[in-house]
Formats: C-alpha cells, sequence, structure tokens
C-alpha cells in the first residue's frame, strides 16, 4: 500500500535525522545497503515479458512515481545532513545510485535524480577532495552518453508501417504546450506507456521508443541546466543573460563599475580542476554537436514529424543546441579572464578561438528565423566576452573571425545582436588604429561617421 510506505519511510528518515550522529560508522553503511534495496526491485531483469505482463509494468512505474522518488530525495537530505561521516563511507555508492534513477526511462524519476545530484554538490562541493570530484565527473560524463538519443538521428518506421503525409493531431488543450522542442516544455507522456490493446505490435513499439526518446531529451537538457547550476549557481547565467539583453536593447553594453564586481561565487567553479572543468566542457560540447546535428537534419526531423514523435509539431533541439553552447563558453571565457589560472590561457584560446569561429560559421547557415532567433542570447554572450579582451587578445581573435563578422551583416540579425557587434567592430578598430573610441563607450563621434 502506497500510504503505509510513504508513512514507513517517513518516520523512518525522520528517525535517522534525529538520532544519526550517533551512529557508529558500521551503522551507516547497514542502514544505506537497506535504504538501496527499495531501488533493487527496479533493477530485476524483466527477461523481455513486459509486454505480457501490463500490469507490472504499471507496478513499476507507479514503484518509480512514488517510493522511488521520495526514498531518493530523502537519502540525499540525509547525506548532506551528515556529510562528513557519511561521505568517505558512501559517496560513490549515492553517485551509483543517483545515476542509475537518472538513466531510467521514467521522466519523473530521471529528473528527480538529476536534482538531488545537483543540490547535493551545491551544498557539500566545497568539502569535496580530489577524488570525490572525479567521481562526480565520471558520474556526469558517463549519464551523459547513455542518455544521447542516438536513434533519432537513424530512426526509420517499421517496414509495411505507413507514414502519415501530414503530422498526426493533437489534443488542442496541448497545442500551446508544443512548440516543437523536444523537451521543453516536456511532452505529454508516460514512460513504459502501454500501447492501446487494439494496436498492431509494431505500433506499440514504436510509441514506447518514443517516450524512451522524448525522455532522454529531457534528460539531456537538464543535465545541460544542472551543470550550469553546479558551476556558476542556480539562475545566475539566466541573470546575466537578461541583464545583457536589456543593456543591449538599450545600446549600452558596457557594465557599469559596480556591476563589474557581481556577487561573488557561490557555484563551484572555484572548487573544480582545470581537468573537471575540461570534463564537463567535452560533456557540454557532445551535446551541443549532437543537438546541432539533428536540428540540421530536416529530412530526419519530418519523417519523426509524420510519425507522431512528439504530437502536432516538427521536433528540434535549439534549447539543447544553444544552452550546451551558452554554458560552454561561458566556462571557457570564465578561465580566460581568470587570473589565478594564468598557466592555462594558452591551452583556453587554442580551444576557444576555434570554437568562436564554429559559432558564427554554423550561425551563418541558419535559413529558419526562428532557429536564428534561438541564437540570440549566444551571439550576446560570445560578442560581449570578445568585445571584453584586451588588444593582444583581440588582435589574435580578430583575425580568424572577422571575415566571419563582417558575413553577418548579410544576414539578418536581431537589433540587439547589431549592438554589440557594433561595438565588437568599434573595439577591433581602435585595436589596428582604425577608429576612435571615447569615454569607453561607444565611438567617439569621428569614428562613428568614418564607420
Amino acid at each position: 500500500k502506497l500510504d503505509v510506505r510513504t508513512r514507513g519511510l517517513t518516520v523512518l528518515f525522520d528517525i535517522v535525522k534525529t538520532y544519526g550522529d550517533q551512529f557508529e560508522a558500521h551503522w551507516w553503511k547497514d542502514l544505506f545497503q537497506v535504504l538501496f534495496r527499495i531501488f533493487d526491485n527496479m533493477k530485476l531483469k524483466d527477461n523481455g515479458d513486459d509486454n505480457d505482463f501490463p500490469d507490472r509494468l504499471a507496478i513499476k512505474s507507479e514503484w518509480l512515481n512514488t517510493t522511488c522518488n521520495h526514498a531518493l530525495y530523502a537519502l540525499t537530505d540525509v547525506f548532506s545532513q551528515y556529510f562528513a561521516v557519511v561521505s568517505p563511507l558512501l559517496l560513490n555508492d549515492l553517485f551509483a545510485q543517483l545515476q542509475w534513477c537518472i538513466q531510467q526511462d521514467n521522466e519523473q524519476l530521471a529528473r528527480s535524480g538529476i536534482s538531488c545530484l545537483e543540490n547535493l554538490v551545491l551544498s557539500n562541493g566545497s568539502k569535496f577532495n580530489a577524488e570525490s570530484w572525479d567521481s562526480l565527473c565520471q558520474c556526469l560524463h558517463d549519464v551523459f552518453s547513455s542518455t544521447t538519443p542516438s536513434q533519432l538521428l537513424v530512426w526509420k518506421p517499421v517496414h509495411g508501417h505507413k507514414v502519415d503525409s501530414r503530422p498526426p493531431s493533437v489534443d488542442p488543450s496541448l497545442l500551446l504546450e508544443i512548440d516543437g522542442d523536444i523537451g521543453y516544455p516536456p511532452p505529454r507522456h508516460h514512460s513504459h506507456r502501454l500501447g492501446n490493446s487494439q494496436e498492431p505490435a509494431s505500433q506499440a513499439e514504436q510509441q514506447k521508443l518514443f517516450s524512451v526518446l522524448a525522455v532522454k531529451c529531457i534528460v539531456q537538457l537538464e543535465l545541460i541546466q544542472s551543470i550550469d547550476n553546479i558551476v556558476f549557481y542556480p539562475a545566475t547565467s539566466k541573470r546575466e543573460d537578461a541583464e545583457t539583453l536589456a543593456r543591449a536593447q538599450n545600446n549600452n553594453v558596457h557594465k557599469s563599475p559596480g556591476e563589474l564586481s557581481g556577487k561573488g561565487d557561490r557555484g563551484m567553479y572555484t572548487s573544480l580542476s582545470l581537468h573537471h572543468l575540461y570534463t564537463l566542457l567535452d560533456c557540454l560540447l557532445q551535446a551541443h554537436r549532437f543537438a546541432k546535428n539533428f536540428n540540421s537534419n530536416g529530412e530526419q526531423r519530418n519523417l519523426l514529424w509524420k510519425s507522431g514523435f512528439i504530437g502536432n509539431a516538427k521536433p528540434n533541439l535549439l534549447k539543447q543546441e544553444t544552452q550546451s553552447l551558452s554554458c560552454c563558453l561561458r566556462i571557457m571565457f570564465r578561465l580566460y579572464f581568470d587570473k589565478t589560472r594564468a598557466d592555462c590561457w594558452k591551452e583556453i584560446e587554442e580551444r576557444l578561438l576555434p570554437l568562436c569561429s564554429e559559432v558564427i560559421s554554423y550561425f551563418l547557415t541558419l535559413s529558419s528565423e526562428a532557429h536564428s532567433d534561438a541564437w540570440t542570447n549566444v551571439l550576446l554572450l560570445l560578442f560581449t566576452q570578445l568585445e571584453k579582451l584586451d588588444e593582444t587578445r583581440l588582435r589574435s581573435f580578430s583575425g580568424p573571425i572577422y571575415p566571419l563578422l563582417c558575413q553577418l551583416w548579410c544576414v539578418d540579425v536581431r537589433p540587439e545582436v547589431c549592438s554589440v557587434l557594433r561595438n565588437l567592430f568599434l573595439k577591433i578598430g581602435t585595436v589596428y588604429g582604425i577608429s576612435v573610441v571615447s569615454n569607453g563607450v561607444g565611438g567617439g563621434e569621428r569614428g562613428a561617421q568614418e564607420l
């Protein structure tokens, strides 16, 4: 009974939180082994008989969504409360448990696993040692790799299964919520969704696969946001994007001295080594390039659309494509401006310069207005950071990217992007002595007229 399980868990964890400071080390090990068994029933192989036992599937889904979900948050909460004692004994075991939850094709449990992992790191990351960070980054790397929805790029309908010439209709109440971006807002589906008993087996299998792929897309997007939250602290990047956009709209892309100081580091950036940040960057770039490949494959997207992948919308991964890249650029520029990591500046530059060229080159190939608009924050971030470079660095960057920057004037870009691009050109002009900038803001009268 669900109510009995829920009450039992609540009382158990209340006892642990109240008296945990009196526990011996081996008591903690025994306790967590018992708690981990809550998930063991879900780890049993179904021997390929799921379709023959829909009731068992329903029970499994209900257990994942209720008891497992409840236990996961409570486990993480207890772990954080007694971190100093429990971490040396069980941190890797907890990472493994969270990783398992994230990798299940269950949207709610996966989201909860990511949320718990993020909260665990933000609450205790300052106490992590090098081995703890190694374990975390390896966990994130493995999760990113295992949840990449690779079949999106190669899926084909079952032979003999007719693909509609037009996308299927959906419940009108959902139309406002489906914008085509897979996982944002999340599609309304249920993991291990049971096919209608009247559906052909192939149709039911297709719907089950689509459900699994949709969950993987959601997980990837959640992981990207979680890395940004861990490195920079939740809401920090969104706030900075909003401030940059507001300044660009007001043609004032320069921060005042008071703004430069910021509100201090609350994320884990300073606790992460260069090696760990590189691991996270590799994950982000992997997600970005997968999404870019999918978004560029119009034929495959049309095929999925007509087969009813996410309803009455042509699927895309625009948020995964742009948010992963934005986070990547933030980390790399942060490293490039960080005086405490001056020994790695050359290495960062060798990674950052080709990426900047790749970003602009790809944007120039976009033909869809919606796709181009989705890149507004990426371009604002990139050009704002480039404009902050000192003259020596900007000279190094402007050579390879200047022809691409010029090409941007031949395509439609948002007025906000034009604003920051103008200031970048003025800054490049001062580096090469071809324009005049006064007061560090915009162009002087002479320089502006000459340009």
